[in-house]
């Protein structure tokens, strides 16, 4: 019986793979730290974009529509990034004590990601549209497309590359998932 544990042991030990715990414990306050800073950095991205659609409003509109649209669009870049900070401010507090609470933090943070491109990508969608609306109806209206089209021009390379980005972190989730499913798996 003993050379059959020691044989089991040893398939164990070879399966297993071998965790550094001071390495761990870097990655996760690194990716910790990242979390932070890319909180706070879309926060004050967000209140600047705030910040300019108001200027832009009372600066730059020309029109009561044009200054309505302006008032409205205002409370939504920092409405996204106080959403976002709290996704992420939730991660970085989470603490992860072993391997399985760790794998149920990343397969959390996959999902989280995953739906913040989503929502990103949906919302930019919708102010992309909501620009080519008032675009077509400043050109037709009061002939006056430039301040408009501008925007949706320069507004479609960052619907683009949206988009792509979601697509992209969402194949990355499901290979990410069936390898955390892998793992666990191996580890039972």
């Amino acid at each position: 019986m003993d050379s059959k544990l020691k044989k089991l042991q040893q398939q164990y030990q070879q399966t297993t793979p071998v965790i550094n715990p001071d390495t761990f414990a870097k990655k996760i306050a690194h990716k910790q730290k990242v979390e932070k800073w890319l909180a706070y950095s879309e926060v004050g991205l967000g209140m600047a974009v705030s910040l300019f659609c108001l200027y832009a409003m009372v600066y730059f509109a020309e029109s009561i529509g044009s200054q309505l649209l302006f008032g409205m669009l205002s409370p939504i870049p920092i409405g996204f990034a106080l959403w976002s900070f709290r996704l992420r401010k939730k991660q970085w507090l989470q603490q992860c004590g072993s391997v399985d609470e760790f794998l149920n933090f990343k397969k959390q943070q996959i999902t989280i990601r995953c739906r913040y491109w989503q929502i990103s990508a949906w919302g930019i969608s919708v102010i992309w549209m909501g620009l080519a609306l008032v675009s077509g109806w400043a050109y037709s209206v009061d002939n006056n497309f430039l301040v408009w089209g501008t925007s949706l021009l320069a507004n479609t390379p960052v619907l683009i590359i949206t988009w792509l980005r979601y697509c992209y972190v969402k194949r990355a989730a499901q290979r990410q998932n069936i390898t955390i499913d892998t793992f666990r798996a191996s580890d039972e």
